[in-house]
């Protein structure tokens, strides 16, 4: 299992993608409340959406479409490394079903003549240990990071008179963000 590091301080580059996903749908809430939905749309958009937005992203990485270092090098682009229909059938599997059960399923469900190639592309993608367990912790810490980073795009923008929109907020990750993340850590 991987586990998120944001209670330690030390969030991976999938949590932080995750996070602008999570700020998108707090925005979005907002927007239709007329009132800031506040951190409680953070928690909601983890609980509700996170899985199937980490397990495409899992997926992404499997069939070589985007590296994630979360997941390591050795099943990136899983499917030019097994040379096999068998490989990406399952791969699509894993997009339509969910991860869960799916790989149980797969073995049940196999022909006899298939179920050690079944087996031995399982373990090559090694899913089990693939899985992130988010901590309300980290939810939190990621949230002021980014309120941070809202703060510098505000005073910026107000410099300049217009919004530079979110290219700002890299910016702020460049420039502060890792000695923000180790301000924190000795907090």
């Amino acid at each position: 299992m991987i586990h998120c590091l944001g209670c330690e301080k030390n969030c991976g580059e999938l949590v932080i993608y995750a996070m602008w996903e999570a700020r998108k749908y707090k925005w979005i809430k907002s927007q239709q409340n007329k009132h800031d939905y506040g951190h409680q749309a953070i928690t909601e958009w983890f609980h509700d959406y996170f899985y199937q937005w980490y397990r495409n992203r899992l997926l992404e990485h499997f069939k070589g479409i985007r590296q994630w270092k979360e997941f390591g090098q050795d099943n990136y682009n899983i499917e030019t490394q097994i040379h096999s229909k068998l490989a990406n059938q399952i791969l699509e599997n894993l997009l339509s079903r969910g991860i869960l059960n799916e790989q149980l399923g797969m073995i049940i469900t196999s022909k006899d003549d298939e179920l050690q190639e079944i087996i031995f592309i399982l373990k090559k993608l090694d899913i089990n240990n693939k899985r992130i367990e988010i901590q309300e912790e980290c939810l939190s810490f990621l949230d002021e990071v980014f309120q941070e980073a809202d703060k510098y795009k505000w005073i910026k923008s107000e410099e300049k008179r217009y919004d530079l929109g979110e290219n700002i907020i890299d910016e702020w990750f460049n420039k502060y963000g890792i000695e923000f993340f180790r301000q924190k850590r000795k907090s």
